[in-house]
């Protein structure tokens, strides 16, 4: 996503430059495990990003959401993840 002030960049850390120097430059945030909304997801769709939120803000876990074009995609810090499987099956999302 590009905003005026700027530009940040999604991508598995098995894909970041291993030299150091390529990353001197960057901020770099490691640790996060992605879940990932089964879909595509139809465009009318109310509330369902709001629903997985409210579960983890719940259970107290932070996540980030990304959207593509077909789904939605959450990174949860991988320290969170056993909270955050737990908080949305308990919210009646099935997690595979």
């Amino acid at each position: 996503m590009r905003t005026p002030d700027e530009l940040s960049i999604i991508l598995s850390e098995q894909r970041l430059p291993s030299a150091p120097e390529a990353l001197s430059a960057l901020r770099v945030e490691r640790g996060f495990a992605v879940a990932s909304v089964a879909g595509p997801l139809d465009f009318a769709i109310v509330g369902l990003l709001a629903r997985i939120a409210a579960a983890l803000a719940e259970a107290r876990v932070p996540v980030v959401a990304v959207g593509s074009f077909d789904t939605d995609h959450l990174l949860v810090r991988i320290d969170a993840v056993a909270r955050a499987t737990s908080a949305l099956r308990r919210a009646g999302f099935e997690v595979e």
